[in-house]
């Protein structure tokens, strides 16, 4: 019975994982929308420097600002060496090529596509200026902590991302559970889901004392089975 009980619990977990990571990707399916806003530099970002312009911004220390362009296309690389950034002391900064962790983003479902050109991360709080270069090209310069930061007060991805975890959570306490539950024992299962050992026969009280659950089936001493001499 002990068996059983550790399997049904085996069985809830799974359930419950399940039913979790279905939960997350309905969750991120229904916030697609709010996510890319989010990440849309026109509706979130720090500042937007005019073609042929500068803008002075005051950014915050050990923060990460991302650089982007309008491109026509995804796979299209906008210029990156049209733009320029010095501190208050006129000491001119330098931007840093964008990784795996900065892809094109879009706006407008879809219909404006943005290329990252470079990232700078502050060292103190000051103000710098961005010189944009380019005549035909604006400069969206966005706070990646800003995104973060908005993102945590859409509820569709806070459901979402806890039901992730703890779904990812529980499938493998499942798989655990189920490793180290013994293998069932050989016997005989009666109708009241008792497992009764092959090796020997109860008694009739034994079997009474095991129906009422105050004897364990292989604490039965009962009578040994004998073999016939033909």
């Amino acid at each position: 019975m002990a068996e059983k009980k550790v399997r049904s619990w085996a069985r809830l977990f799974s359930i419950i994982a399940a039913g979790l990571l279905a939960i997350s990707l309905i969750s991120f399916a229904t916030s697609m929308d709010a996510i890319e806003d989010i990440l849309d530099p026109a509706q979130l970002n720090k500042g937007v420097v005019d073609e042929g312009d500068s803008l002075d911004l005051k950014l915050q220390s050990g923060r990460t600002y991302t650089l982007l362009r309008i491109v026509n296309e995804i796979g299209d690389e906008a210029l990156d060496d049209d733009v320029i950034i010095t501190d208050s002391k006129g000491n001119k900064m330098v931007v840093q090529a964008p990784t795996w962790m900065h892809p094109p983003r879009t706006g407008e479902n879809g219909a404006i596509v943005y290329d990252t050109i470079g990232t700078y991360t502050t060292e103190n709080t000051e103000n710098f200026t961005f010189e944009n270069l380019n005549s035909t090209s604006k400069l969206y310069i966005v706070d990646d902590h800003e995104g973060d930061l908005a993102a945590t007060r859409e509820p569709t991805l806070l459901v979402a991302s806890f039901a992730c975890c703890f779904g990812v959570l529980l499938l493998p306490i499942a798989g655990i559970i189920h490793l180290l539950t013994p293998k069932q024992k050989d016997g005989v299962l009666t109708n009241r889901g008792i497992v009764m050992p092959t090796d020997t026969i109860p008694t009739t009280d034994e079997l009474f004392l095991i129906s009422q659950g105050k004897m364990m089936p292989e604490d039965a001493k009962g009578i040994k089975p004998v073999k016939e001499v033909p």
